[in-house]
């Protein structure tokens, strides 16, 4: 079973409606839309707090997330200047890979 089709499914377990758990988890109720139909995917932060607010193993959303993320480590890895997206922005972040990766940038400045 997938991210998104787990996080709908704890919710409607629950009969919560995207806008109450939008509001638990402060966020937008597109925000929970976006997450429970594939269309974005919540950064590592938000899916503990999912697995907090739903009262389940945080490994039982984390290993699924796992499958989700793109692969930093592999050679050949480029980003368009500006392309990053803040969820993976978000990601580099968390990982420690950020700065260095800034760095790496062949004119030095954070454009993004």
């Amino acid at each position: 079973m997938s991210l998104s089709e787990k996080l709908r499914k704890l919710r409607d377990n629950r009969n919560w409606s995207q806008q109450t758990l939008a509001d638990m988890m402060r966020m937008d109720r597109s925000t929970v839309s976006r997450y429970e139909t594939g269309r974005s995917i919540p950064n590592y932060q938000t899916v503990i707090r999912f697995a907090e607010i739903y009262r389940v193993d945080k490994e039982y959303l984390l290993k699924e997330l796992d499958h989700l993320q793109p692969k930093t480590e592999e050679s050949g890895f480029i980003a368009k200047e500006g392309s990053l997206t803040n969820s993976f922005r978000q990601n580099l972040i968390l990982k420690g890979l950020y700065w260095s990766f800034i760095s790496c940038r062949p004119n030095g400045r954070l454009s993004m």
